[in-house]
């Protein structure tokens, strides 16, 4: 909620409420008119994301698919500077969703700030986010000006609005260290926010943070650890990867 808060249009996150019952139960908003990855792989006749798309939205070309293909890539944006910052895992096919007109919303964040499934032999802590060539194939492929230049530009405003509010975005997370402390913070001291801090490159020059930002993009890009954690969440679990 806060990253939305002071996100950029068009850039957008899809925040859902929680609300606490007791020590360990609690209520769980419904994400309304979305499913997940998983259960769209699951689907009969299903190709690929990219086909969907067309499929659902009128074609290459089409105003409602250039409407689809561009939130697409707002959420997708939105989502992985706020997964990179805070460190989000545990990105299998289930955990995110798609919704009606196009747009990704991610769902359960219990591993965050450097806790991953695994432990010490996770997969995902290598990758700063999830961009599988599957979504990069919805925005036009690894050369098309809306992954090399928009998806970019998008990421860029993102984590430049993160930044500007980072003093506010550290003592939140430090809040959270207070006991009862979130499992990430057990026996580790600051470290975890302070390897927030790192991420969020504040010694980083403002005009050279877009090419940071484009690294990022190109080391995530159907980075192999994110194939392996999502075969293994296929074999496991049995969640479409």
């Amino acid at each position: 909620s806060f990253f939305q808060s002071i996100f950029p249009a068009p850039l957008e996150l899809r925040p859902y409420r929680i609300l606490a019952t007791g020590p360990a139960s609690g209520l769980i908003e419904t994400v309304t008119d979305t499913l997940s990855l998983d259960r769209f792989k699951k689907r009969s006749g299903y190709a690929s994301l990219r086909d969907f798309f067309e499929a659902a939205y009128g074609g290459n070309g089409s105003p409602a698919f250039a409407a689809a293909q561009s939130r697409f890539a707002c959420t997708l944006a939105a989502y992985s500077m706020a997964s990179y910052v805070l460190a989000i895992k545990d990105r299998h096919n289930g955990n995110i969703l798609l919704d009606r007109a196009g747009g990704l919303v991610h769902i359960d964040f219990g591993f965050v700030l450097g806790r991953a499934p695994g432990g010490r032999a996770a997969l995902e802590p290598a990758v700063p986010f999830k961009l599988t060539r599957e979504m990069v194939d919805v925005l036009g492929g690894s050369e098309a000006p809306l992954f090399t230049e928009t998806f970019v530009e998008l990421c860029t405003a993102a984590l430049r609005a993160i930044r500007e509010h980072a003093d506010t975005l550290l003592g939140l997370a430090e809040i959270t260290m207070l006991a009862p402390a979130l499992p990430c913070f057990a026996g580790q001291g600051r470290t975890p926010l302070e390897q927030m801090r790192q991420r969020l490159m504040l010694h980083v020059p403002d005009e050279e943070l877009r090419d940071r930002v484009r690294q990022l993009i190109m080391l995530s890009n159907d980075h192999m650890n994110t194939y392996l954690y999502d075969r293994f969440q296929k074999y496991t679990n049995g969640i479409e990867f």
